[in-house]
């Protein structure tokens, strides 16, 4: 079909792996990038979900090791980034979290409901806020 058009054949796996590269590479030229920034205005930490990459690990910089936070995303790998004293950053996986494979009720207890019951009196009110008089 392509030389009736008057194109060259195009190998499209090779296409593929070719693209996949220079995405990589700018993923990788991103964060590095990111590590270089917060050294040097003197931080320790980089934190982002622009790449939705969820990923926590230390790159190296010319002003020090900084560690790089990416939060991933809610959307496909239902990510978030928490962090707790006892344990530092981590990456928190929805679908690996046991207390998600749990019928509702079993996870529920007086404090979840009395929560659960003030947010929806706040949301109540906030709605009241938006109605058209």
């Amino acid at each position: 079909m392509l030389d009736k058009l008057g194109r060259p054949r195009v190998a499209l796996s090779k296409l593929v792996k070719e693209r996949v590269k220079t995405a990589v590479a700018a993923i990788n030229n991103f964060e590095q990038t990111a590590a270089d920034i917060a050294a040097d205005e003197g931080y320790r930490y980089v934190a982002c979900g622009h790449i939705h990459q969820p990923e926590i690990k230390t790159l190296p910089t010319q002003k020090g090791e900084i560690t790089y936070l990416n939060s991933g995303d809610w959307v496909e790998n239902l990510t978030a980034l928490e962090y707790t004293p006892e344990a530092g950053w981590q990456l928190y996986y929805y679908n690996q979290d046991p207390r998600m494979t749990q019928p509702a009720e079993a996870t529920l207890d007086a404090t979840d409901v009395a929560a659960d019951a003030n947010a929806a009196t706040l949301l109540e009110g906030l709605l009241a806020e938006f109605k058209i008089k």
